[in-house]
């Protein structure tokens, strides 16, 4: 799927993103079927959400098809918020971070890590039980050193 990070309307052509680069990011297979469902006009094209002539939808357009979205899962979302949870998923899904950058567009990985990125108590926990296994584990050693504190 292609994403763009904008669309001109005034000279009807794709605007890339910041960093001048149209990039393509993998859709899951459970997704694309649902997608599908949600908007009848989808039809074989790289884009997530043509219009019924495989084209650009208008701003209107998406803003109408964002509401029917958010009745459908009964909650009120922006596209932005989408974008965070699109980096949680790939940092929880252990993806490397330097492909979740290419992924999701960000010139600095400092960005997707600091800002887009989010720990939560499970992530605390594992690293809390990676730690004690570490440190049991050269305990029963007896290779626990001086070099590995």
């Amino acid at each position: 799927m292609r994403v763009n990070k904008a669309y001109d309307f005034k000279h009807k052509q794709i605007n890339s993103t910041k960093n001048k680069t149209i990039r393509y990011i993998p859709l899951l297979n459970n997704i694309l079927p649902k997608l599908t469902e949600m908007d009848s006009t989808h039809k074989k094209t790289d884009l997530i959400f043509p219009d019924s002539k495989n084209g650009i939808r208008s701003d209107t357009s998406l803003k109408r098809l964002k509401e029917v979205m958010e009745k459908q899962l009964e909650f009120k979302f922006s596209y932005h918020q989408l974008r965070h949870t699109y980096a949680c998923i790939l940092y929880k899904a252990g993806i490397q971070p330097k492909q979740a950058q290419a992924w999701t567009g960000h010139k600095s990985i400092r960005v997707l890590l600091d800002i887009y990125t989010h720990l939560d108590n499970e992530d605390n926990s594992q690293a809390f039980n990676q730690l004690n296994d570490f440190i049991s584990n050269k305990s029963s050693d007896n290779t626990l050193t001086t070099k590995d504190i």
